[in-house]
């Protein structure tokens, strides 16, 4: 899960040391002191190993050795969105907005944090200045995309993916994000297409099976349809929704055995996970 929710945060998230050295030199050349950059070097490497704590303690050693220095107020306000804190990093990235308003990256950060925090009006604002300032920001079209889609405008949302995937087309998520805007539109070969390419792209995402999978069953692809099912338990045999929606398919099928077991493995990992909230809960 927490592997899931890293990927999904490309607001947030770069590609640390390189980026690192090259936002710095784009964005916030003349801040840094020897001592800060060392530590933000260190909180990067930090950063992208999830040491959320470890990496939030090294932007402060950054911060305190140079309060100028945006990079690492906009990392550690990274760390602040990791950990759920939408509200802290909506406060860092403004500050590292106000200390350099020329870096698209940062409005692109505050944006995923208002976006997170459900002030979609101000993640728009956010991701429009960014595409402002780099117009080839796919991070940024994506994004707003999703906003968007979330507000229901759909035909902007599209305009937004077909652009994000058209600057950077290597990357699953836009094709994950802009199937489920073709799904609204109930438009599911379309649907089936994006995902398909999502799994070339990252083939152990066990959701794309699985979103590909009902689609499938919307087109009355069934035969397809179980496969993805199955790859997607394979891929994450914890997922009870996988055996549910098979077990239905099985007993369409008329396979009565293979449908029973697939929703008495469901009810069971429902109620491991039941206990197991439960028990967090005390």
């Amino acid at each position: 899960m927490a592997a899931r929710r890293n990927r999904n945060r490309i607001g947030m998230w770069n590609a640390g040391v390189v980026w690192l050295v090259v936002s710095a030199a784009a964005c916030a050349a003349d801040q840094f002191q020897s001592g800060a950059v060392e530590a933000c070097r260190r909180g990067v490497a930090q950063l992208e190993e999830t040491r959320l704590k470890d990496a939030a303690a090294s932007f402060d050693e950054a911060i305190r050795l140079d309060p100028t220095c945006a990079v690492a107020w906009h990392k550690r306000a990274q760390c602040h969105f990791l950990a759920g804190n939408a509200q802290k990093a909506i406060d860092e990235c403004t500050e590292a907005i106000r200390l350099d308003p020329k870096c698209a990256d940062y409005y692109c950060g505050r944006g995923s944090a208002m976006l997170a925090a459900g002030n979609l009006d101000k993640a728009v604002r956010d991701y429009c200045e960014a595409i402002r300032l780099d117009p080839k920001l796919a991070k940024a079209r994506y994004n707003r995309g999703r906003a968007f889609f979330q507000l229901g405008a759909l035909e902007n949302a599209l305009a937004d993916l077909n652009e994000a995937i058209r600057l950077q087309a290597d990357v699953a998520l836009f094709y994950l994000v802009r199937g489920q805007i073709h799904a609204r539109n109930h438009d599911y070969p379309q649907f089936v297409a994006d995902y398909s390419e999502a799994i070339r792209l990252e083939p152990n995402r066990a959701e794309a099976w699985f979103g590909r999978g009902l689609a499938r069953v919307f087109l009355g692809e069934t035969t397809a349809a179980l496969e993805d099912f199955t790859e997607a338990i394979r891929l994450r045999p914890d997922d009870a929704e996988s055996y549910r929606v098979r077990g239905h398919l099985f007993q369409s099928l008329g396979l009565a055995e293979k449908a029973e077991a697939d929703q008495t493995r469901a009810a069971q990992l429902e109620e491991t996970a039941s206990r197991t909230a439960n028990g967090s809960a005390r």
